[in-house]
């Protein structure tokens, strides 16, 4: 229900911005600048399954448009947020490798490269640490195996002690027995 309310302001922000653009005598927005604006207020709604897909397709159908660069990167940005429930890490990385392509400045391609850099450091650490567990919940089931086995023989070894004890007490007695009779012959 609150997802598709909020799709209900976005088409009447859109609706009214073309309307006013074309009272004003000026250009109307371009799908373009739809998609983008759309996109903007998806991702300010924290909606970021929605505004990755609007960035996205900004950038899939407007590679030659002003925007396009801003797409490419807001799709890559988007599509590794943690918080976005289509977080999807090899898409993020095309549209980051997309964004590589493009014409920017020594700091952009430097932090992109670097966040690209540590994206791929944290993928191993979490790799690691889901072997780490695998291996971690492995041991817990040997222990546990062992301690019921551990328990199981004591337990055994319990009732073995048992049965050697009233051994020997049914032992104890027929020596008493034989004693008596013993006894009794002579």
């Amino acid at each position: 229900m609150h997802r598709s309310l909020i799709w209900i302001p976005l088409l009447l922000l859109s609706g009214c911005r073309s309307f006013e653009s074309d009272q004003s005598g000026s250009e109307p927005w371009s799908p373009v600048e739809r998609h983008m604006t759309i996109a903007d207020t998806l991702e300010q709604a924290n909606l970021l399954a929605e505004a990755s897909l609007e960035y996205t397709l900004a950038a899939q159908l407007y590679p030659s448009s002003e925007y396009y660069p801003m797409a490419v990167r807001k799709a890559a940005f988007l599509y590794s947020d943690k918080r976005n429930p289509a977080r999807n890490d090899s898409v993020s990385i095309f549209w980051f490798n997309r964004y590589l392509e493009l014409p920017l400045s020594a700091e952009q391609r430097e932090i992109t490269v670097l966040y690209l850099q540590l994206r791929e450091e944290a993928s191993t650490l979490r790799n690691s640490l889901t072997r780490q567990r695998g291996v971690s919940d492995s041991l817990q089931t040997i222990i546990k195996r062992q301690g019921n086995e551990i328990g199981n023989r004591a337990k055994r070894l319990g009732e073995l002690e048992a049965e050697l004890a009233k051994a020997n007490d049914e032992l104890q007695k027929l020596r008493e027995i034989d004693v008596k009779m013993h006894k009794t012959k002579k």
